[in-house]
């Protein structure tokens, strides 16, 4: 294999839904009393599964098959320039890698205030959007050490890594208008069942 980094691409894929369903356990287990979430998963493709607690997905499992095949053959079989390929493989890899590490992270806050509950105080409640704005404003973070980086050291992967984060935030902008969207229909029938 040309680009063994491929195979770390359905690695990353499985552990962000399965660690998405851990920290939702986690986080209903002690740390729901303090802190709760409208809707803990934020692609809405998922959502049902994970609020499920769906351990076998057929959805993710395609979604996987797709993705993988698509970048095994973008890396190993198609003429596409090197280039391309680093490029491609920076945005993907970034993508889950900043996603597994935000579950990482939030495992390890729901851990701690299992064990010290007595650190929290009061009760906070997001909604959907609130969650996504939040997770946009949490990409800052990786956006500016890639930017920085890609200053110093010019790299393709890096240049796809920022990539991968400016679309991931495009994509919770669309969750959002998806969302505003489906509210605004509901309460157009709402008001049409009324009038009738």
């Amino acid at each position: 294999m040309k680009y063994p980094e491929v195979c770390l691409i359905p690695v990353l894929m499985l552990a962000d839904y399965y660690l998405t369903i851990l920290g939702a356990v986690l986080m209903a287990k002690q740390f729901s009393n303090y802190v709760v979430f409208e809707q803990y998963e934020l692609n809405p493709r998922f959502q049902k599964a994970i609020n499920n607690k769906k351990l076998i997905n057929g959805k993710l499992f395609l979604c996987i098959l797709m993705v993988t095949a698509c970048a095994v053959y973008i890396a190993e079989i198609s003429p596409f320039p090197a280039e391309l390929v680093i490029l491609m493989l920076g945005y993907v890899l970034t993508i889950y890698s900043v996603i597994v590490g935000r579950h990482i992270a939030n495992i390890f806050i729901y851990l701690y205030f299992l064990k010290r509950p007595d650190n929290i105080k009061g009760k906070i409640e997001y909604t959907y959007e609130a969650s996504l704005f939040m997770s946009i404003y949490y990409n800052f973070i990786p956006l500016i050490a890639l930017l920085v980086i890609y200053i110093y050291e010019k790299s393709l992967f890096v240049l796809g890594g920022i990539l991968g984060i400016a679309s991931m935030t495009i994509s919770h902008f669309q969750f959002l208008k998806k969302r505003k969207e489906k509210k605004a229909e509901e309460v157009n029938n709402l008001e049409n069942n009324l009038q009738k």
